[in-house]
């Protein structure tokens, strides 16, 4: 079995270096492509292996609600300077959602925008309803 992980280790350096010899920007992008998943994926098991031992470890989940930073610096996941982060625990009755940041710089057509895709100039208000044309009439 040693061998099988062997071959596999040998095989992915290969395709890595022939991905870097392949053709300059192209090779590199796909080198850094595949180091970006990895990082990804490395992050995600040490997520996994957080919230594991707090499912577990009523000590650790109340540290980790109280000090995220703290709790991931120990376990490998650096916070950049200048983020907050803050811990919240789903319960049966309470789920949160997160709304990601707007990216600087993006704007949304009126075909992206919900709230004016479906309206016409003169059937949009203020409280976002607007008038469909599949609307049926009472």
């Amino acid at each position: 079995m040693a061998t099988k992980k062997a071959a596999k280790k040998q095989a992915t350096k290969g395709a890595s270096k022939g991905a870097k010899k392949q053709g300059g920007a192209k090779g590199k992008q796909a080198a850094k492509k595949g180091a970006s998943k990895s990082k990804a994926a490395q992050a995600m098991k040490k997520w996994g292996r957080v919230v594991a031992k707090a499912w577990a470890d009523d000590k650790f989940k109340q540290r980790l609600l109280k000090d995220p930073a703290g709790v991931l610096k120990e376990h490998g996941m650096e916070v950049p300077k200048g983020i907050t982060v803050r811990a919240v625990e789903n319960s049966k009755g309470v789920h949160h959602i997160v709304l990601p940041a707007k990216p600087e710089g993006a704007v949304l057509s009126d075909a992206q925008n919900p709230e004016v895709s479906n309206c016409s100039s003169s059937g949009s208000s203020l409280g976002g309803g607007c008038s469909s044309s599949s609307n049926e009439e009472s």
